[in-house]
């Protein structure tokens, strides 16, 4: 007994001394987590005719005709990547291009009308930001620190340890009378609900912020992601060696180029071939017809991608590869067969974002990070009066 009093009194110093220079970090963390998990409905509903159609027609016009509609609206540094059609005849397809970063321009498929630019709302990068790295900017240098990434993730790694030591420091004696112990009082004052919500509150919460910290490391440091990932059977990358500085990796020759030209020649003769777009709708019909299931099918000048559409791994895929001359299918790689660590990044994006087991999930997502930001302000609360009151006493 004294030694469980005394292993209970140690957690609760190390819950403490944590949460004290860290509780503010967290909380931000917690709170711009909760934010993004519904950034697309919000983005959605904010530029509501960017993303469904007035009006459904029979057939859709060819997907070369649609990107020939988009490249004037391009600058001549942009250039059209691939193109995602959803299987809602409702939404309007998305032509995917190189700049911004992961933004697409949506044309309505019956019309050839450019609807406009869908990319993140500046509201929700200045989020994501936050979530992240504390705004804190990418270094020029990738040997230089992080600091933004590094803060965040050491703090979510001592989140770990808060979440469990609270945990420990909570656990009852005994399990009788268990339900009672888990109730929150709201009539005994504000003192001793703010303690309630952040004992019993936390201990509702507790296994849903451990899993949102546990998978969110995977992106704040690499020698947790490769540990974590090897837990699931992926052996980590090896990473090549650098080039000396002032060395320039050579161009490609582009096709038909000759391999014996020297580097001033290949430069001279280089010339980009654009992607067949009539080929991306012999491979489009194709794949519709083999998976008509498909969420989603996006295409590129290599494969078509199409999403399963299922609960669980929300970035779950079956890859065609196909010919580039004809659209046919040549190859297909099913999910069930796609290589480990494909797998597991998707499910620990899936998990981390709550969208693993549909709405119901990611509003549990929602709920548990919204009240996790709260937790380390009810123990300020409750750390300072307990200041005060040692204070008054001496």
């Amino acid at each position: 007994m004294i030694q469980q009093e005394l292993m209970k009194k140690t957690f609760k110093r190390i819950h403490l001394w944590l949460s004290v220079p860290f509780g503010i970090i967290l909380s931000l963390i917690c709170f711009t987590g909760a934010l993004l998990v519904f950034e697309r409905e919000v983005t959605e509903l904010v530029h509501y005719d960017l993303y469904h159609l007035k009006e459904i027609k029979a057939n859709a016009l060819p997907i070369s005709s649609l990107i020939d509609k988009v490249v004037p609206e391009l600058k001549d540094s942009v250039s059209v990547t691939g193109i995602t059609i959803s299987n809602d005849a409702n939404r309007p397809y998305r032509v995917n291009l190189s700049a911004p970063r992961k933004a697409g321009m949506m044309v309505n498929q019956y019309t050839g009308e450019v609807l406009g630019m869908d990319q993140r709302l500046p509201f929700f990068k200045t989020v994501l930001k936050l979530h992240r790295w504390l705004l804190c900017e990418r270094p020029d240098n990738d040997e230089d620190i992080w600091w933004g990434k590094l803060i965040v993730g050491t703090s979510t790694l001592m989140f770990v340890f808060v979440l469990i030591s609270g945990i420990i420091a909570w656990w009852p004696k005994t399990t009788r009378g268990l339900s009672k112990q888990m109730k929150i009082h709201t009539r005994r004052g504000l003192k001793r609900l703010f303690l309630d919500l952040h004992t019993i509150g936390g201990v509702y919460v507790c296994l849903l912020l451990l899993v949102m910290a546990l998978t969110g490391l995977t992106w704040s440091f690499d020698w947790y992601r490769n540990g974590f990932y090897s837990i699931f059977g992926v052996k980590p990358e090896k990473k090549e060696a650098n080039a000396p500085k002032g060395d320039k990796p050579q161009p490609t020759a582009a096709k038909g180029a000759s391999a014996s030209m020297t580097p001033e020649e290949s430069e001279e003769e280089f010339v980009v071939v654009p992607p067949n777009y009539i080929v991306w709708q012999n491979i489009f019909e194709e794949v519709r017809n083999r998976q008509k299931d498909a969420a989603t099918i996006t295409i590129d000048d290599e494969e078509a991608e199409a999403t399963l559409g299922t609960l669980g791994n929300s970035r779950a895929a079956n890859v065609y590869a196909y010919d580039e001359t004809t659209g046919k299918v040549t190859d297909v790689e099913h999910y069930a067969d796609a290589k480990p660590k494909q797998k597991v990044r998707g499910w620990v994006y899936s998990v981390h974002t709550g969208s693993w087991g549909g709405l119901l999930t990611r509003i549990l997502q929602f709920l548990a990070a919204l009240f996790g930001a709260t937790l380390p302000l009810t123990g300020y609360y409750l750390w300072i009066k307990r200041s005060l009151k040692n204070r008054t006493k001496k």
